[in-house]
């Protein structure tokens, strides 16, 4: 199983963005999670105005640091023809939620047809014929995949974790474990690489390991900082708090109002003309 990060790449006419969602499969296949984000491809295309395309998609597993399995291939902005695209600052906003409605997860569509925004900025898709039921169509294909796949978001847990009291920590030269007096970790997650935020170590001094660090779960009690350190024996003290985000798949969404998010800069102009805003 392996959760992977799924970028589509947009251009319209010299402005660029990107739209990134999480995919979680049964397999670790890079070559089968392309093939899934090239269906979603299919239908955010059916979003687009005529000047907007998907040029381009990557797929990367988010716990594999500088991994990365790119294609380009073009899905251009078709179904209205005749249909120009809004600026590329404005955007659909979408809500996706979790299963528990505890956290959401919010998609700027960019790209969309000028005549479903009104005069005022307002959300009118009965502008364009059939734009209701191609977000309807886009939003069932990320709540309904089939083939074991999921989709989602990549963030922090919800509820957010507990602290849980450091016990103590003991040196192998340079390197740093951390034991806690209850559990802090899931059970799934000895062996990998996690982040979990430090604070009140050998308090009111200041510990070098107090701050964010990347560690090594060891069991669900204890875990081993990544990077040597060198620290003063432990005195007392502190709290550790479990902070690595996780995969949360969506359960439910809607497309809620037109706003505004800003794009990429300009390709293919002078610095000085990439930070003029789009007018139209």
């Amino acid at each position: 199983m392996a959760t992977f990060k799924c970028t589509m790449f947009f251009q319209q006419g010299t402005y660029g963005w990107s739209e990134s969602y999480a995919q979680n499969r049964p397999d670790s296949s890079y070559i089968f999670a392309m093939a899934a984000l090239q269906q979603l491809c299919q239908y955010r295309s059916a979003l687009l105005g005529q000047q907007s395309s998907i040029v381009g998609q990557r797929v990367s597993d988010f716990t594999i640091r500088g991994d990365g399995f790119p294609k380009d291939t073009l899905y251009p902005g078709t179904p209205y023809q005749g249909q120009g695209s809004d600026t590329p600052f404005t955007s659909l906003l979408a809500l996706m939620f979790n299963g528990t409605y505890s956290s959401r997860k919010a998609i700027y569509w960019r790209g969309i047809p000028d005549v479903v925004v009104s005069n005022g900025g307002t959300y009118f898709p009965d502008g364009s014929p059939g734009f209701t039921n191609n977000v309807s169509q886009l939003i069932n294909f990320l709540l309904t995949a089939s083939g074991g796949i999921t989709w989602g978001w990549w963030g922090r847990p919800t509820p957010k974790p507990l602290p849980v009291q450091v016990a103590n920590y003991v040196t192998t030269g340079t390197l740093v474990t951390v034991n806690f007096l209850g559990a802090i970790f899931p059970a799934p997650l000895v062996g990998t690489r996690q982040s979990v935020f430090f604070s009140g170590i050998n308090s009111p001094a200041k510990s070098a390991i107090n701050g964010t660090q990347v560690v090594t779960v060891t069991s669900t009690t204890s875990c081993q900082l990544a990077r040597p350190i060198s620290v003063f024996p432990y005195v007392a003290g502190g709290l550790g708090t479990w902070a690595s985000p996780v995969f949360q798949a969506f359960s439910n969404g809607t497309a809620e109002r037109i706003t505004e998010r800003k794009a990429g800069r300009a390709f293919f102009v002078e610095r000085g003309r990439q930070r003029v805003r789009a007018r139209g």
